[in-house]
């Protein structure tokens, strides 16, 4: 009996562990106005390298640049707008699409990559 509870117990913390987003969202929400700013910053874990970020982004110049500076625990990441328009912020999806992001976390809870699309970057 404990070997099964121990079994089930150990699936339940690699379950957690495993399904938390790569990346989170780091804006400020109580001051963020997606209509307004041209600059949207976030946090990747270790899983996506900075090798990764550097090479898909390089095809997305067109539309945006992405600032990433190493950290011990991942990347600071900005994605600086050329133009804004939504076009532009479209590609941004593009670009997580590419880097097998699925979900973002925002404020402490994982977000599905469409509603954290349509919620806080298109317009």
């Amino acid at each position: 009996m404990k070997k099964i509870l121990g079994l089930a117990f150990a699936l339940m913390i690699g379950a957690l562990t495993f399904g938390q987003s790569p990346v989170t969202f780091t804006e400020d929400l109580s001051s963020f106005d997606k209509n307004s700013t041209t600059e949207f910053h976030f946090t990747f874990d270790n899983t996506i390298s900075g090798e990764n970020i550097s090479k898909n982004s390089s095809f997305y110049t067109d539309y945006f640049e992405v600032v990433a500076d190493q950290r011990d625990d991942g990347h600071a990441v900005a994605i600086v707008l050329n133009q804004d328009d939504e076009i532009s912020r479209k590609v941004i999806q593009r670009f997580f699409v590419s880097l097998q992001v699925k979900t973002i976390m925002v404020d402490g809870n994982d977000m599905d990559l469409n509603e954290f699309m349509e919620t806080y970057i298109h317009k």
